[in-house]
C-alpha cells in the first residue's frame, strides 16, 4: 500500500467511524426510548452500557448524555455525521442548546476545536465574578459559635 493509498483509506475509515458512531448514539437513544434496558434487566441505561454492551463507565456516561442530546436536537447527529461536530463538542453544547439557538450554536461549533468551542461557549454564556466576600477561616469559626476544636489544630 503507497503513502497516499493508507491516507485515502484512514480518510475514509475516519467518516465511517463517524457514521457508525452517530449509528450507535441514534440506537442507544431509542433503546433508552424504549425502555429496553429495563426489560434486559438493568435498572438504567448506564447499566445496560456498561454490563451488557461492555462499554467503560466513562464511554457509557458520555454516550448516554450524548444519544439524549441527538434525540432532542437530530441536527446534532447530522453535524457528527458530516464531520462538522465531534462527540466532545456534543458534550460541550448539550447543556446550552435550546430549541431557539439550536441551529445558531450548532453552526458556529462546526469545525471548531474543544478548546475553540469551550471560548465560544464562555463568550455566550459567561459566568459571574467570583463573590466579593471571601472570610478566612477565623471568621468562618466566629461564625460557628460552639465548634471546638483540638487544642494542636486550635493552636496553628
Amino acid at each position: 500500500m503507497t503513502d497516499a493509498e493508507l491516507v485515502a483509506k484512514l480518510v475514509e475509515l475516519v467518516r465511517a467511524e463517524r457514521r457508525l458512531t452517530v449509528a450507535v448514539l441514534l440506537h442507544l437513544g431509542e433503546v433508552e426510548a424504549r425502555d429496553i434496558h429495563l426489560r434486559a434487566a438493568c435498572p438504567s441505561l448506564y447499566v445496560y452500557c456498561t454490563r451488557v454492551l461492555g462499554m467503560s463507565e466513562d464511554q457509557a456516561f458520555k454516550r448516554i448524555r450524548a444519544a439524549r442530546a441527538f434525540r432532542r436536537f437530530p441536527l446534532l447527529a447530522t453535524a457528527v455525521a458530516e464531520g462538522r461536530l465531534h462527540l466532545s463538542g456534543v458534550l460541550l453544547l448539550a447543556a446550552h442548546l435550546t430549541d431557539e439557538n439550536a441551529a445558531d450554536l450548532v453552526a458556529e461549533a462546526s469545525g471548531k476545536s474543544k478548546g475553540e468551542i469551550e471560548i465560544l461557549l464562555a463568550r455566550r454564556t459567561p459566568r459571574g465574578d467570583v463573590p466579593a466576600r471571601i472570610d478566612t477561616v477565623a471568621q468562618q469559626l466566629e461564625l460557628a459559635p460552639g465548634l471546638t476544636f483540638p487544642r494542636e489544630m486550635a493552636m496553628r
